[in-house]
């Protein structure tokens, strides 16, 4: 186990009482409660109906009874309050040990699925005051998958989809009393509990460890914790909540956690069933997604380290690996390597190389690994590239070939075609201090009335002599797969919040000149200058239609200022190019600024 799993068990106690048990879904926290509710009830009182510690946090309805305080009435940020405060308050509708003396140092444990989060002043999801120590429940992710699935009704596909992305947070929810409850993918999940900055102890118990020694594995948790019992009593407890036992109590009694969309809660329990239940390319998904993690937590990968960086959670787009199919029936061939259907696109690598996108939100990739092929070679390029600019068209928005920076307080496109120097550029602008946003493919959607560029981290594709002007050693990236000559350089994150869009540049050379210069494009060149610069071969118009291209392409183009940057083909310098680009992201920084007084200023009066 990792040095990151044996720190997070070493920070001191907290000074509350709650102990977190938490989990992703299907991990084996319900197993857990099962024994911790054993330990306290008498053999013949225990059933599965009997589960102590239930109760999730983001449930804020224990505010009435015990504040007289209908939380319907509340904002988002007060609900969030009140969660803190019934939390430190030592509220919780099974913790029946509490004593209003304080004296009583029994833990009060408590469920949670969420990811660990440190939350405003005040309002602390897992606030420290009330708060001893964490347990915290891992599986390994292929078996969560397997349970996963019939749990929620979905397909185990579907439930790998949903493990590799960051969970969408529930909002906060006045009508429901009910605070956002993140659950992050099946990584994050995991690795927010064990990061540096959680303030108590975090002791992890692996699933697996659970099927193999339950007492062994459990005994010095509760030391550590503070659960007072013997060697026996807890060997007494284990025996009482053998899984086959919990699944006769659910058969003769039900279950009330049941899901409605399956028949039994505890469905099998084994620990490598995996291995029966998933295909090839399942297993492949999930290990894609969650390797790091995975690694670290002991769980030994069995394929190839593909080396595909997974997609932000942003994005909406899920990655799978699997068997695409030479033919899409029913399809229009659009371009030589390129199929489409009402639903669906299919893109050619060459001959046994194919990705499937459908309706921009599931990207297949068939990527067969035969004798020879380079397996630490790069190919996010087809996730982060062609992936998500065709899936951003089937959604109905544009996709423009550019790299975006913030320059100054300006958000600026750098527009060109192959080779005209995008990255080159935009990673100079880096080393100046600017910010990168996205390169080489800008996502931009209408807003209203604003185009919005969608940052998300795209690696940096650097050939050789862009990596020696810049100072970057080209022999420590990893090259892209597919035979391509270019390396990835992995940038910093951005954010991921849109924003909108002040200026456009597209780069250009001219034999004439002997010198970089910039020229304001206006008038109706500007839909012009931005139409050669839409992304994937010209397929706006086929997937999006011309109406909607041309809608978003004018949009685009007169809403921001448009300019040319031209340079000598020979005997130019980057630092001219730079020095171009930051003057003309004044004007634009100057404008935005405008609007936003404009919009921020009070009514006039009469």
């Amino acid at each position: 186990m990792s040095d990151v799993v044996a720190a997070a068990a070493d920070r001191p106690l907290g000074p509350g009482r709650t102990v977190w048990l938490a989990s992703y879904p299907k991990s084996g926290n319900t197993w857990l409660r099962a024994v911790v509710t054993a330990l306290s009830t008498h053999p013949h009182l225990f059933g599965v109906n009997h589960l102590g510690s239930g109760s999730q946090p983001y449930s804020v309805l224990g505010a009435l009874p015990r504040f007289g305080l209908d939380p319907r009435w509340l904002n988002d940020h007060e609900i969030d309050t009140l969660r803190h405060a019934l939390i430190t308050a030592g509220i919780d509708d099974d913790s029946t040990q509490a004593d209003e003396s304080g004296t009583d140092r029994t833990p009060i444990l408590r469920k949670t699925h969420e990811v660990h989060r440190p939350g405003s002043p005040g309002a602390e999801p897992f606030p420290l005051a009330a708060t001893r120590a964490a347990i915290l429940v891992v599986r390994d992710p292929r078996d969560v998958a397997c349970s996963y699935a019939p749990f929620f009704g979905i397909s185990i596909d579907q439930a790998i989809d949903a493990m590799g992305f960051d969970r969408r947070s529930e909002r906060a929810s006045a009508s429901t009393a009910s605070t956002s409850q993140p659950w992050g993918s099946w990584s994050t999940h995991t690795q927010s509990w064990l990061a540096d900055d959680v303030p108590f102890p975090v002791h992890l118990v692996r699933y697996e460890d659970l099927r193999r020694d339950t007492v062994g594995t459990l005994g010095p948790v509760f030391e550590a914790i503070g659960l007072a019992c013997t060697a026996e009593q807890l060997d007494a407890a284990v025996e009482q909540t053998r899984f086959e036992r919990l699944q006769q109590s659910e058969a003769q009694r039900g279950f009330r956690e049941t899901s409605p969309r399956t028949d039994t809660f505890f469905r099998s329990g084994r620990a490598g069933g995996w291995r029966d239940e998933l295909t090839d390319d399942q297993v492949a998904t999930v290990e894609l997604h969650h390797r790091t993690t995975m690694e670290q937590l002991g769980y030994d990968p069995v394929s190839p380290a593909l080396r595909i960086t997974s997609l932000p959670a942003h994005l909406g787009l899920a990655i799978r690996l699997g068997k695409v199919d030479d033919v899409l029936p029913g399809s229009r061939r659009i371009r030589p390597q390129i199929w489409a259907d009402d639903d669906r696109i299919l893109v050619r690598f060459g001959p046994r190389r194919r990705m499937l996108l459908e309706r921009g939100r599931v990207m297949t990739l068939h990527w067969p690994i035969l004798e020879g092929d380079q397996l630490d070679h790069d190919l996010s390029w087809v996730a982060q590239g062609w992936a998500v600019s065709i899936a951003t068209l089937q959604r109905g928005d544009l996709a423009l070939h550019a790299s975006t920076l913030r320059v100054g307080g300006a958000v600026v496109a750098i527009a060109g075609a192959s080779g005209a120097g995008k990255s080159t550029t935009a990673l100079g602008l880096v080393a100046r201090g600017h910010e990168l946003l996205v390169d080489d493919t800008t996502l931009v959607r209408l807003d209203g009335d604003v185009m919005r560029v969608t940052p998300y981290c795209r690696n940096v594709h650097v050939l050789p002599d862009t990596a020696a002007k810049l100072g970057i050693e080209f022999d420590s990236l990893d090259l892209l797969a597919g035979n391509r000559i270019k390396a990835a350089l992995r940038p910093a994150e951005p954010p991921v919040d849109p924003v909108a869009i002040d200026c456009i540049i597209v780069l250009g050379n001219d034999s004439t000149l002997d010198t970089p210069v910039a020229t304001e494009i206006r008038g109706s060149a500007r839909i012009a200058a931005v139409h050669e610069h839409l992304t994937r071969n010209g397929l706006a118009e086929v997937i999006l239609g011309r109406a909607r291209t041309f809608e978003l392409m004018s949009k685009l183009a007169t809403s921001t200022r448009v300019v040319q940057v031209l340079r000598p083909t020979e005997g130019w310098s980057l630092d001219a190019v730079l020095d171009l680009v930051e003057q003309q992201a004044r004007p634009a920084q100057a404008s935005a600024a405008s609007d936003t007084a404009a919009a921020e200023s009070p009514p006039a009066t009469s």
